[in-house]
């Protein structure tokens, strides 16, 4: 549920409303009765899919946000299904729609292998969300700032260049500026005038 100046950066347009909502499972105790749940079906949450791009120059838009339930859910469906079973309870297949409860039993004193073997299952879906969810969307973020960086360097270049041009426009000294025109222009009347005289020989200024 990250915001940056206000609004929620991983909620589509729903920028006012968090991506996430807090939930519970029906057995556990404490922490592991926590759930927390991807928002794409209340009334506010209109739009939660939608990408938003910003126009940074003529030639370039970058995104600016993410779907959170692309990025965020199976990695939040492992940690609590990890606490839960660290704590005896087991974890059935996770409930995706809000208010729709979770249930599991507590595992019983026979069966630390099975809690075991669960134990791992969310530790290696952990790794798997990480891999494939999380870390490639930092890869995406981080080229995405490098864009962003490269097209500031441009515009600060930009910015410099008009600068210059405009610094010697309106500070160029009058009484220079209008010798080197007339310099200019008396060379070019000269090479017109030796043009002139070229394209107009002829093997009968030579008789």
């Amino acid at each position: 549920n990250s915001q940056y100046q206000g609004e929620y950066i991983f909620h589509g347009a729903s920028t006012n409303t968090p991506p996430f909502v807090e939930d519970s499972y029906t057995t556990g105790e404490g922490a592991a009765t926590s759930r927390w749940v991807y928002d794409d079906r209340s009334p506010e949450a209109d739009g939660h899919d939608s990408i938003r791009q910003v126009r940074v120059t003529d030639n370039l838009t970058v995104r600016v946000n993410s779907p959170g339930n692309t990025t965020f859910e199976n990695a939040i469906l492992a940690l609590e299904g990890l606490a839960r079973s660290l704590q005896g309870v087991r974890t059935d297949t996770p409930a995706t729609a809000i208010g729709v409860p979770n249930t599991g039993n507590a595992y019983g004193d026979d069966e630390f292998s099975v809690q075991t073997a669960d134990i791992k299952q969310y530790m290696d879906a952990l790794d798997t969300a990480r891999e494939t969810e999380i870390q490639p969307e930092r890869v995406n973020i981080a080229g995405r700032l490098k864009r962003l960086e490269t097209a500031s360097s441009l515009l600060d270049l930009t910015k410099i260049s008009t600068k210059e041009v405009l610094s010697k426009l309106q500070d160029a000294d009058m009484i220079d500026a209008a010798s080197n025109l007339a310099l200019a222009q008396t060379a070019l009347e000269a090479s017109l005038s030796v043009t002139n005289r070229v394209l107009n020989l002829s093997i009968l200024n030579f008789l």
